[in-house]
């Protein structure tokens, strides 16, 4: 009699990623000063059977003051997709504490994928300033044939200067086809409306068609 046994073993992987930046910024006055940013960051990551937990912790030092923001994360792996969702907390340079997040979401469709995210962060804005950035877009891709698909898109973004309040609101929706001409060429053809809408300034649009070929390159070292 043979008795079968079956040893299974979950590995689990945890990283480290450390990140450090410098920028400058120079106004076209001349009588303005060079301002110079400097950032780090830290970011844990844990890996799970069903997806991804991470924290998050970025401090930049400016002119102004100092940003420090702090972010937790968790990713899911779902039958068909997958979500993301992030949630944390950014204490300005004014020192007043903004709640930030995001919210991801991908879907496999039989012939194609959908797709959503929102996100709320804080960063640098006009002259080297502050503001609070809200996006949302959605993205749908379908296959119309073998060698033919279609995007759609829709992107919307507002932004507003912590110091003055001004606002500035962008948003673009866009539809492109796809067809792949042989193994490395494609023809791309497609349509772009944009919105500019700023509390300083008049409303804004503009229409786009594109129409373009392209090929693909891989290089071997």
């Amino acid at each position: 009699q043979r008795i079968a046994t079956e040893v299974t073993a979950e590995v689990t992987v945890t990283s480290v990623t450390l990140s450090l930046g410098r920028s400058r910024f120079t106004d076209d006055d001349p009588a303005s000063d060079t301002r110079i940013t400097t950032s780090f960051g830290v970011d844990l990551s844990h890996e799970r059977d069903n997806g991804t937990i991470s924290i998050g912790l970025s401090v930049a030092r400016t002119e102004d003051g100092t940003r420090e923001s702090l972010t937790f994360g968790r990713n899911f792996e779902l039958a068909q997709g997958t979500l993301d969702v992030k949630l944390g907390l950014t204490r300005g340079v004014s020192g007043g504490t903004t709640v930030t997040g995001s919210l991801g979401w991908q879907q496999e469709l039989p012939n194609g994928a959908l797709s959503a995210a929102v996100k709320r962060s804080v960063g640098p804005g006009a002259d080297d300033g502050e503001r609070v950035i809200s996006t949302l877009s959605l993205g749908l891709s379908r296959d119309l044939g073998p060698l033919t698909g279609l995007n759609l898109g829709l992107n919307y973004v507002d932004s507003e200067e912590t110091a003055t309040g001004a606002s500035v609101t962008n948003a673009d929706l866009s539809a492109s086809v796809s067809h792949a001409l042989t193994p490395d060429w494609s023809l791309d053809v497609g349509y772009t409306h944009r919105l500019r809408d700023t509390s300083t300034g008049p409303e804004a649009s503009s229409d786009t068609l594109f129409l373009s070929i392209g090929r693909d390159f891989s290089f071997r070292p």
